[in-house]
């Protein structure tokens, strides 16, 4: 699912490496790119106390979050949610074959970003073995991402990909031997309860006769693309650690997918090409937002982390559940059957943000103490240095 998402920030220990792993899901609908720590600052480490107008005209302190600052970190999460439903509908309601049209809107964005990014950065970066790593993992993230929203439901494909900072918190813990997060089992469990309630058609004899083939193998994908969104971000930040640019991770991202597709789509479905001869007006025009989102997500995704972190944008990654489930019932007809589906729904949203906002709590607590001051949200854009 959604493409191009550039975190703009600097690689941490613990738990606010946790919460960078939230930026990674979408793109695990798409891609993820992180730009190098010069080019971003933490807000909680680096605003000062400041006074803004309230809601009534007077003043409030730095500790209240404005609705400015909130509608920044629902951008790019709204993006990432839509992508996938506008996959699936590409391919089940348009009808295009998946290789060619994962090629098409990764070359598309490709020429766009390409060019900017070489002038500025020239192409010796791309002797560093990281970067092909990263794309070879980063491509069959989507590719599983690709054919699991084809197979299966937006919403389910979305509800097991939102796994994915538990995953890496695994990783992390087995791998760095990095402690794991607070409430990690307790929210964890309540994310599988809400997800059992979303595919069970009576929860109370556990019935899932409504799930068929298509969507055991789509929901397997969405766990598979979780597991390499854990791998992806280890890579991540390698690169972040070797201040590689986030353009020139984006672009290595675009040429490794659109290659795949590309050689894969001649070699096993050549005849898919021919779909897009009978794609309507409607359908050029869904594809134009996808390359849109692709390159616009990666600058959006880049600013609002460069001004609000890592962590505090984490917390509303589930925004993104709630607008496939949205965008997939208004744009698919793909609705939920019964009261207990929407409260599975809830379940899952409010088990991951009380996940990932015990992470930025916790990571604001940490800024507090290793820099002798009281360090909160901003209150708006304005009073957030520009990276």
């Amino acid at each position: 699912g959604a493409s191009g998402g550039v975190a703009a920030f600097q690689a941490r220990q613990g738990e606010q490496l946790m919460a960078l792993s939230s930026q990674m899901t979408a793109t695990s609908d798409h891609s993820l790119v992180v730009a190098p720590a010069e080019e971003a600052k933490e807000v909680e480490d680096d605003v000062e106390p400041t006074k803004s107008p309230g809601p009534g005209g007077g003043t409030a302190s730095s500790g209240t979050v404005s609705w400015v600052i909130i509608l920044a970190c629902l951008g790019p999460h709204t993006m990432w949610g839509l992508f996938p439903v506008l996959l699936r509908r590409l391919q089940a309601v348009d009808g295009l074959a998946p290789l060619p049209l994962i090629t098409v809107y990764c070359a598309a964005a490709l020429l766009i970003v390409a060019p900017w990014t070489l002038y500025r950065h020239g192409i010796r970066v791309y002797r560093n073995t990281l970067l092909w790593r990263y794309g070879l993992s980063i491509t069959l993230q989507a590719l599983a991402n690709l054919y699991g929203s084809k197979l299966t439901l937006a919403v389910y494909g979305t509800l097991f990909r939102q796994l994915s900072p538990y995953m890496i918190a695994m990783l992390t813990y087995f791998v760095l031997h990095e402690k794991l997060p607070s409430a990690f089992f307790l929210t964890l469990l309540g994310n599988v309860a809400g997800a059992v309630l979303v595919l069970a058609n009576n929860i109370f004899r556990l019935d899932f006769s409504s799930l068929t083939g298509r969507d055991l193998i789509g929901i397997l994908l969405a766990i598979i693309s979780s597991v390499l969104t854990a791998f992806t971000f280890l890579l991540v930040r390698m690169c972040v650690t070797s201040n590689i640019s986030g353009l020139c991770v984006l672009v290595m991202q675009l040429v490794a997918i659109t290659a795949t597709g590309a050689i894969s789509s001649l070699a096993l479905d050549r005849t898919g090409w021919a779909t897009f001869a009978a794609l309507s007006m409607q359908g050029w025009a869904w594809l134009g937002l996808l390359v849109a989102m692709v390159v616009l997500g990666a600058p959006v995704q880049m600013w609002v982390l460069g001004k609000v972190g890592a962590p505090f944008n984490s917390m509303f990654m589930a925004w993104g559940l709630v607008i496939t489930f949205l965008t997939g019932w208004g744009m698919l007809g793909e609705s939920l059957n019964n009261v207990m589906q929407f409260v599975g729904i809830g379940l899952v949203v409010a088990s991951l943000s009380a996940f990932l906002g015990r992470q930025y709590l916790k990571h604001r607590a940490d800024s507090r103490r290793s820099k002798g001051a009281d360090i909160a949200a901003p209150t708006s854009l304005a009073a957030i240095p520009a990276s």
